[in-house]
């Protein structure tokens, strides 16, 4: 029971530590109906934070509305950019919800067009959640440009809720001028603080019998999951790998006492068979008074086993051990420096992407705060060490150990004189990019290249958090 209320495809009964925006959500778009007007609504936040439950709940509870004849009746139609072939289908699937027809994406566009720009006093409201919306970006955005479009034409009576990993994902797709006269109302989801993720982790476990979870547990792995990503998904996984261990540990231990508990099999040694079969009954009636003495609840858990902190941080290992997170420990250092650089950027802008040379700033600063001695020789290159006339693929190669060495001298004896010198960045994204583990957009010039990630922030965080050759980089958990 306990991994069923666990798993994240459980629906609760309440959504915690999401009022205000369920507020928000529900408040504008209880509006837009009831006026029959168009909106847009862009929904961003990184994943696990709720987002999209939060706009089923209030589509649901708007329909409860429609269904004791408080609202107006709207139709509602979802389309998960991970569940189309091509983004053109969201043409299909929309003209599809609204006249029950299914057409060619380019014929089911034509006739949205002239639905959307023709008035009809009978239109009844058109609600889209377009989840995952980082997956329905095209070549020339027409796709995204038409959605964000139509709810502006004064009689389409369409309301797009945009849901999305990234806050600026309209302004890196579409032009800066078309996204600014759009009219999107932005709601942003933080990431979970620690005590939401204890309150959420709670709740789940409500009603399940016996104190399968110890209290420390559910502490320890909400503080975790805080620190590295504040995503509720994560955490719940974790509790709920974490039950199947001890439930697979209570098993096994059972199964052993059952074993222990078997009377012995009559042999030529009668006289020990007897005292074993004796030492079992009394094994048998001393378990079944213990189970009297503790009760329902604790049998349960005594059956079930119990989950600890040390079952916690074995679910926790085992989500490090993934193929992704042994590459990310096995980066090298200019690798991981960058990597710690670029999330900082992220962090400080709240954008999805960051310029290289503002990363590469980024990793100097971090070297000249950075206590750490590998980290800081790598990084500074001591003044007198004049580069300017040496071309830039050279200056941005990796050291070699005999060139670390020769650095680590020349810095030691004018460590005075040192300067932020970026050395092997630009060559550790490039190795970086050819993993996959961030994207860079070629520009004219080393350094107004875009750079955004290609992994999930929190896989960063986790694999890194607790490594000692860049603790103190901000990648901490």
């Amino acid at each position: 029971m306990a991994r069923n209320q666990l798993h994240v495809s459980s629906v609760p009964a309440a959504l915690p530590c999401r009022e205000e925006e369920f507020s928000t959500v529900y408040s504008h778009l209880e509006a837009a109906i009831t006026e029959g007007s168009g909106s847009c609504i862009y929904i961003s936040g990184t994943p696990g934070t709720g987002k999209t439950a939060t706009v089923r709940e209030v589509v649901a509870q708007l329909q409860a509305s429609v269904q004791a004849e408080e609202l107006d009746d709207f139709i509602f139609v979802e389309i998960n950019g991970m569940k189309v072939t091509d983004p053109h289908q969201s043409y299909s699937l929309l003209w599809q919800a609204l006249r029950g027809d299914r057409l060619s994406p380019s014929h089911a566009l034509e006739l949205l067009e002239r639905e959307f720009s023709t008035p009809s006093p009978r239109r009844v409201p058109c609600v889209v959640l377009m989840d995952e919306l980082d997956q329905l970006v095209t070549k020339n955005q027409s796709v995204m440009y038409n959605f964000f479009n139509w709810p502006g034409l004064r009689h389409s009576r369409l309301i797009v809720l945009a849901v999305a990993n990234t806050m600026d994902l309209p302004e890196r797709t579409l032009s800066n001028k078309i996204s600014s006269r759009l009219g999107l109302t932005r709601i942003t989801f933080p990431g979970y603080t620690y005590d939401q993720l204890m309150q959420i982790i709670q709740s789940r476990l409500e009603g399940v019998p016996g104190n399968i979870v110890h209290p420390d547990a559910v502490q320890f792995a909400a503080r975790k999951v805080a620190a590295v990503s504040g995503d509720a998904r994560r955490a719940l996984d974790i509790c709920r790998r974490a039950v199947e261990l001890a439930e697979t540990e209570a098993e096994i231990k059972s199964q052993d006492r059952d074993d222990e508990a078997q009377p012995a099999t009559p042999s030529r040694t009668g006289r020990s068979n007897k005292d074993s079969s004796m030492q079992s009954s009394r094994s048998i009636k001393s378990t079944g008074e213990s189970d009297g003495r503790m009760g329902q609840a604790g049998l349960v858990a005594w059956r079930k086993g119990v989950v600890t902190m040390a079952t916690i941080k074995q679910a926790i290992n085992e989500a490090t051990s993934s193929p992704l997170q042994q590459a990310l420990r096995a980066l090298p250092l200019a690798s991981k420096v960058f990597l710690s650089a670029l999330l900082a950027r992220l962090r400080r802008s709240g954008i999805g992407e960051a310029v290289l040379g503002d990363v590469i700033d980024e990793a100097k600063r971090l070297g000249l705060m950075s206590q750490l001695q590998p980290v800081h020789e790598y990084l500074l290159a001591p003044e007198k060490d004049d580069r300017s006339n040496v071309p830039n693929s050279a200056v941005m190669q990796p050291l070699t150990p005999s060139k670390h060495r020769d650095a680590a001298a020349m810095g030691s004896k004018q460590s005075d004189l040192k300067v932020a010198r970026a050395l092997g960045l630009a060559h550790a994204a490039a190795e970086l990019a050819e993993a996959g583990i961030i994207g860079v957009e070629a520009r004219h010039g080393e350094r107004v290249g875009r750079v955004r990630l290609g992994v999930g922030e929190d896989e960063v965080r986790l694999a890194l958090g607790d490594d000692e050759s860049v603790h103190g980089l901000g990648l901490g958990a």
